[in-house]
């Protein structure tokens, strides 16, 4: 995975924090929040040392992707049960979008 620039336990991710490091690709990210339909919740957790802070996007119940941020961009991870897996496997995706 990409090297998250916000590892530190004690320095919780700011706006301004993330302003500097995303630069440009700041803008990015805050137009798939846009996207999304209905509202979201941003949850900011720590997952240690190695993986530091991630940012959890929730649409209800659902955590619909955790985001990386690392220097001058972001990493979006997804995590989709098994209904949706297979959903995925038969809409036709490229193979490396589907990976």
């Amino acid at each position: 995975m990409s090297q998250n620039v916000f590892l530190e336990k004690s320095l919780p991710p700011t706006p301004a924090h993330l302003a500097k490091s995303l630069g440009t690709s700041s803008r990015y990210l805050e137009d798939l929040k846009l996207h999304i339909s209905g509202p979201i919740v941003e949850e900011w957790k720590y997952y240690g040392k190695t993986i530091g802070w991630t940012l959890k996007l929730i649409l209800g119940k659902r955590n619909l992707c955790f985001i990386v941020i690392c220097k001058g961009f972001f990493a979006i991870s997804f995590v989709f049960g098994d209904k949706a897996v297979r959903a995925i496997e038969q809409s036709g995706l490229p193979t490396g979008l589907v990976q």
